[in-house]
């Protein structure tokens, strides 16, 4: 059976909803659910300072901002790199593997 919705309906109630069931990625439930479960057992004005990681992890999980930083900051090393001489290419092309090699793929 699902849940039945707020009591009240008010554009809060109804934003939230909306971003509660669109934003999530199937692989960040388990990360919303120790979430809710944190927010439950501490109560509203306390879950804000004392659930501020599983908030953190469920964002990173949703959005992915701190991998595509990470992606960014390597790309600009290696283009550094690559300026300076210490790199010989710019980009290094993926090796051969056994699943490559099993499908026929080629590079």
């Amino acid at each position: 059976m699902s849940h039945p919705g707020p009591l009240i309906y008010t554009p809060g109630t109804d934003l939230s909803s909306f971003f509660e069931r669109s934003g999530r990625r199937p692989q960040c439930r388990p990360l919303a659910l120790q979430l809710a479960r944190c927010q439950d057992a501490y109560g509203y004005p306390h879950h804000i300072k004392k659930c501020q990681l599983e908030w953190e992890d469920v964002q990173e999980c949703s959005f992915t901002y701190l991998q595509y930083a990470r992606a960014k900051t390597i790309k600009e090393y290696r283009e550094k790199l690559f300026k300076e001489g210490k790199l010989e290419q710019k980009y290094v092309a993926p090796q051969k593997d056994a699943i490559n090699q099993e499908h026929g793929w080629t590079l």
